[in-house]
């Protein structure tokens, strides 16, 4: 090889290293704002309930929605939506089952509407652990009343569609080449037979989660819960991924709900505005609070079991 072609090879392969470190920098600097600070949640700390909310909404994304179509049974609904929320995912989009009278809600722009008729749902969706622990209040739902609605809104908002697909046309999630583009809708089908024909139409990547044994499917809130770690651990990036505006209207709506009598709400307002109080590192519960988050029916239902509390010991 010429002395020029190693140089230019050498000033290549020095490029190349370049950017691999200058992104891994990037990717460092991001988590050490998602972590800016490594304390625990403590009972003592008067403001535990505005840094964990913090915490929260540094993590949230806005990088990936979550559509959920035509899902048949409320328990995966309940399922997919605590998935989503714990995971971070902060846009959750519906194509509400056709069993369900919400489409006459939707056409008269009653969101809210459309959101109570859907709890309704044969009434068990008040018996999924108090509505998914109330996942919903901490996420952006969007109903639509059919699948070409909801592809037209997707491509409207700019993403890219991914589809769950359990054809030998869908890519693997295991491939090392696979990289999640900037902004990126993953839909998740019905229990029975999967996304509908619509939507795999309108796909622009299928995807699946490869199996191993003689089952060729899982449940459905299953198969959400694995497909969106996923794609946490294919790019760690999409944690935390969205924009200081909309983390300073979430502040502004959440940092309220946080209040109590003898927090100053003038104080958490301007808390909120200015950018937020400093985040827990570690988003576990102290063990006092979390042993006491057990209620007292399940305490003496464990109790008689003989199931002792092992939270914290």
């Amino acid at each position: 090889m010429s002395a020029a072609r190693q140089g230019w090879l050498q000033a290549a392969l020095g490029a190349a290293a370049g950017a691999a470190a200058t992104a891994l920098l990037l990717r460092a600097q991001k988590r050490s704002n998602l972590h800016a600070s490594e304390e625990l949640d403590s009972a003592d700390d008067p403001l535990r309930r505005f840094r964990k909310t913090e915490a929260v909404i540094r993590r949230r994304n806005s990088r990936v929605v979550v559509v959920v179509e035509r899902c048949n049974e409320s328990h995966n609904y309940s399922a997919v939506l605590r998935t989503a929320e714990a995971l971070g995912y902060h846009h959750v989009w519906v194509v509400a089952p056709p069993t369900l009278d919400i489409d006459a809600a939707i056409a008269k722009r009653q969101p809210r509407r459309a959101k109570n008729v859907w709890k309704q749902d044969e009434d068990d969706l008040r018996e999924h652990v108090a509505y998914a622990k109330r996942a919903s209040k901490w996420l952006q739902l969007r109903f639509f009343a059919d699948s070409d609605a909801c592809v037209e809104a997707l491509r409207a908002d700019g993403r890219e569609i991914w589809v769950t697909d359990l054809s030998q046309a869908a890519v693997c999630l295991t491939n090392a080449k696979m990289r999640l583009p900037a902004r990126l809708a993953v839909v998740i089908g019905t229990e029975s037979t999967g996304c509908s024909p619509t939507m795999l139409s309108a796909a622009d990547r299928r995807i699946y989660m490869p199996l191993h044994g003689f089952a060729d499917s899982l449940n459905l809130s299953v198969a959400a819960a694995l497909l969106l770690q996923r794609l946490q651990d294919i790019d760690d990036t999409v944690v935390g991924d969205m924009s200081e505006s909309e983390r300073t209207a979430l502040r502004r709506e959440w940092y309220p709900l946080m209040l109590r009598p003898t927090d100053d709400p003038e104080e958490i307002e301007r808390l909120a505005a200015s950018g937020g109080v400093p985040p827990l590192g570690d988003l576990r519960r102290t063990s006092s609070h979390r042993a006491g988050w057990l209620s007292k029916s399940v305490v003496k239902s464990n109790a008689a079991r003989g199931q002792a509390n092992g939270i914290g010991s």
